[in-house]
């Protein structure tokens, strides 16, 4: 019997398991020794695969209920077809931190046509939190000269700034 879904497994036992189940079809990564790892894989995967299907459902509640379905979703995939994903995070997570006032103030406008609209506006008022929480950083005048190298460079000044 084949397994398809893929696993992934962390922690002293993981390469043991993956050596003993192997033969039976079982498509095995290792996430190293850390015990823990491969569920923070998944559930941290969880946070973009489930939150950007969310916010494809608002999307494109909003743009039916405008009939704009079809311009929106071309777009959309104009912008998102034929790119490596992590070239869109270095695009979105910079541009974000750079922007971040001016699009949390876009948001506003969105969050009024989802509500004019009789929608929820809840994935786009999340999104306005999470721009307003990156306005402290000031990520505009520290990159007045040069833009950062990648969205590694954004969340590093994250979590420096944090600790």
């Amino acid at each position: 019997m084949d397994h398809k879904v893929p696993i992934t497994a962390s922690g002293n036992g993981a390469e043991k398991f993956q050596q003993v189940m192997t033969p039976y079809g079982m498509k095995i990564t290792l996430a190293g020794e850390t015990a823990g790892a491969a569920s923070a894989i998944k559930l941290v995967r969880s946070i973009f695969m489930k939150g950007i299907a969310t916010l494809m459902i608002e999307m494109l509640q909003a743009a039916d209920a405008y009939g704009v379905t079809d311009e929106v979703v071309a777009s959309v995939g104009k912008s998102m077809d034929n790119i490596p994903f992590t070239s869109h995070l270095d695009r979105l997570v910079t541009g974000s931190a750079l922007h971040c006032t001016r699009r949390a103030a876009e948001m506003k406008g969105s969050i009024a046509l989802l509500e004019e609209a009789g929608l929820s506006a809840e994935m786009t008022t999340a999104t306005k939190h999470r721009l307003e929480a990156l306005e402290p950083y000031e990520f505009a005048k520290a990159y007045v000269d040069k833009k950062p190298a990648g969205y590694q460079e954004i969340i590093e000044a994250i979590r420096v700034k944090k600790e």
